[in-house]
């Protein structure tokens, strides 16, 4: 009886624990321009590959070293690797042909300060396309793929975690402009179509 009754002090003692910081990372789709002509998707995907939470510190650090070869904004390379509770690797195929908020993942980062997000995008294991649209307008079809690796920073106006609360972190993606400037009847092979449609990465401050 006693043995039961400080199992279920413990486990009361458990349930009552602060759960720490939550941030569910979310991305914000527009789908269609407007003023264009509808367009019928039957596949337009984008392959996110890991989602990590900047530290202002880290931020600071990087724009101080803004002589660099590579951008500050870009890497252009699969995201390093390693275990970080600021990051989350995923594989997550985020539906570019409806407008709506899709999930990215969720981080238990400790309290800090953050200044933006890193997005990894990459190749799926199924498809070995980290873009793949087939679409369809007025009757003519039009495809794209990349294979390409991207690792970008989103920055943000700084802003404080704690653990009061779970927060709600949202990137807002443009996608419509750029699927619409797909030619018809054509596979499109241009390089910086990626990096476009990745440009249109804006910030939704919490």
């Amino acid at each position: 009886m006693v043995a039961l009754s400080i199992l279920l002090s413990l486990t009361t003692a458990c349930a009552e624990r602060h759960p720490g910081i939550e941030v569910n990372v979310w991305v914000e789709v527009s789908a269609q321009p407007a003023g264009a002509a509808r367009v019928e998707f039957d596949v337009a995907r984008l392959h996110v590959t890991s989602v990590r939470g900047v530290p202002c510190g880290e931020a600071l650090a990087r724009a101080l070293n803004a002589l660099q070869p590579v951008s500050q904004a870009w890497a252009h390379g699969g995201a390093a690797g390693g275990d970080s509770p600021l990051r989350a690797d995923v594989t997550v195929p985020v539906d570019l042909s409806r407008s709506g908020r899709q999930g990215l993942a969720t981080l238990r980062p400790p309290p800090g300060l953050w200044c933006g997000l890193e997005l990894g995008v990459g190749p799926d294991a199924e498809t070995a396309t980290s873009l793949l649209v087939d679409a369809r307008r007025a009757g003519a079809a039009r495809r794209y793929l990349s294979a390409s690796t991207r690792l970008v920073r989103v920055d943000a106006v700084p802003f404080s975690l704690e653990a009061a609360a779970p927060h709600d972190l949202t990137l807002q993606l443009d996608a419509g402009p750029t699927l619409a400037s797909l030619e018809p009847a054509v596979t499109d092979a241009r390089r910086d179509l990626l990096d476009t449609l990745l440009a249109s990465l804006r910030w939704n401050a919490p």
